[in-house]
């Protein structure tokens, strides 16, 4: 199999959106007291990598590791001098705050509650460019033992493209998509209520959830 196909054959079934709404799964196994916010939820994305061809072969050059970044970003702890501000902790842990960087991708953010361990993100209003992840703080559930949820700081992959050119990119872990239909029914229920009946044609559903534990 040359390189070429290698990498048109890793874009099959991955999720590629221009504007159209998005829906997430995030499922909270074993989970009490989910509080999960629009506030927790950030939109991190860094732009399309360059792809570029040496004798014939495509090659690309990826960007930095999500964990790279994240380790990067991480906010100092509050001095000792000063009270620690409401979510703040004198000791660093990802994503207690939001990151200071939100990338080339914009969107809004709704959570729909669609069962006792699950909600699902919807992302609308999506614009501008580039490789999108949807990460989770840490603190949005507690487990039976009262320890908190943890942070989700690597999830699928989704390409958002409103203005430039396709280019084909193998993103590693990208994510799918599936069919509304698809969605268990009581997420559709859910889906449905929030949009006040029928779902919007162009919804896409990630077929992959975003696990917390």
């Amino acid at each position: 199999m040359s390189i070429i196909t290698a990498v048109i054959l890793g874009l099959v079934g991955a999720l590629e959106v221009s504007g159209e709404p998005v829906a997430i799964v995030v499922a909270y196994p074993g989970m009490q007291d989910i509080s999960l916010s629009p506030e927790d939820v950030m939109i991190y994305s860094e732009d399309l990598p360059r792809v570029e061809t040496i004798v014939d072969a495509p090659v690309v050059y990826s960007q930095r590791t999500m964990s790279e970044m994240v380790a990067a970003n991480v906010p100092e702890p509050p001095p000792e001098s000063k009270p620690t501000l409401p979510n703040e902790s004198r000791q660093k842990k990802r994503l207690d705050h939001t990151p200071p960087f939100n990338g080339t991708v914009t969107g809004d953010v709704t959570i729909i509650k669609s069962g006792a361990n699950e909600r699902i993100i919807l992302i609308t209003n999506l614009k501008g460019d580039g490789v999108m992840q949807v990460l989770v703080k840490g603190g949005t559930a507690k487990s039976a033992r009262g320890g908190e949820a943890k942070p989700v700081v690597d999830t699928p992959r989704i390409v958002v493209r409103n203005t430039k050119a396709t280019t084909n990119i193998d993103l590693g872990r990208a994510a799918t998509v599936k069919s509304a239909g698809a969605m268990a029914a009581s997420q559709r229920a859910s889906m449905e209520t929030h949009f006040q009946g029928k779902l919007p044609a162009n919804l896409r559903v990630v077929a992959e959830p975003i696990t917390v534990e």
